[in-house]
């Protein structure tokens, strides 16, 4: 953002939206925004797209339980 201004993203809430900040807008609010000369069109960073976070997908580990010695009738 250029400048701070108050918008619509959804044509009921009315948000306001901050200068030096990114925000991820609707396409026909961005295009006011920018047409107007309160915000510029920011590059996606690469970080936010360089690999997803995602849990560890490899097998579980086998279980491996500590075994007692077999106790030895008398």
């Amino acid at each position: 953002m250029l400048k701070t201004q108050a918008g619509s993203p959804d044509g009921l809430t009315v948000r306001v939206y901050q200068k030096d900040r990114r925000y991820d807008l609707p396409k026909a609010l961005a295009e006011v925004f920018i047409e107007e000369g309160w915000a510029r069109l920011a590059m996606a960073s690469r970080t936010a797209k360089s690999k997803p976070d995602r849990k560890n997908l490899d097998a579980a580990p086998e279980n491996k339980a500590v075994q007692k010695p077999a106790l030895k009738n008398k």
